[in-house]
């Protein structure tokens, strides 16, 4: 929000940048911690909070296990029953939504979901400033809580609520733009 605050004619490349900036932070969010913990130990070891805590809590197990099933069928993937495992009579995901994806789509479903999410962030990119800036910060939030958490096709609809954003300030956008259109050629006809 404050990137795109600061720069507001952020075009889609930059918007882009930033976005995967966001995802590689948050995908490598557990090595960070643990190096951050190691290197100010002294901090760590004073508390026996699990706030200081790092560590996958065994999703790196899920998601290996994700990942080793997805082999099975690459290109199509395995459906919506494909991403879930039977611990202890517990039902589990792989507690990522990007492998999640990966899972039940296969790569063809991966790349048309990338074209998607492509989109997105290029009709972001046309949004006006104030707009822009919340709806790129509506989407950082979901692919970062993507790589921790199911957030595509579940019962959530976390991921509703940013697709909405960006289609809303598109089309506000383009209303916006159609105005000036016409408020030009009403002037243009005047003299």
């Amino acid at each position: 929000y404050v990137f795109v605050s600061i720069f507001p004619k952020s075009n889609f490349f930059t918007l882009l940048v930033l976005l995967l900036s966001v995802l590689g932070i948050s995908i490598y969010s557990v090595e960070i911690a643990e190096w951050a913990s190691g290197s100010f130990s002294g901090l760590a070891s004073s508390s026996d909070s699990r706030l200081l805590d790092t560590g996958y809590n065994g999703r790196d197990v899920l998601m290996q296990l994700a990942l080793e099933r997805f082999k099975s069928q690459p290109m199509l993937g395995l459906g919506f029953d494909g991403v879930k495992f039977d611990f202890d009579g517990h039902e589990l995901s792989a507690h990522n939504g990007l492998v999640e994806i990966l899972m039940k789509f296969g790569i063809i479903g991966t790349f048309i979901f990338t074209l998607f999410c492509l989109s997105l962030t290029w009709m972001t990119s046309k949004h006006n400033a104030r707009f822009k800036a919340a709806t790129i910060m509506s989407l950082a939030t979901i692919f970062s809580l993507s790589t921790n958490s199911s957030t595509f096709f579940v019962l959530n609809y976390l991921a509703i609520y940013p697709i909405l954003l960006v289609y809303l300030g598109y089309r506000v956008q383009g209303e916006s733009y159609k105005i000036q259109n016409e408020s030009r050629r009403e002037l243009l006809v005047e003299h």
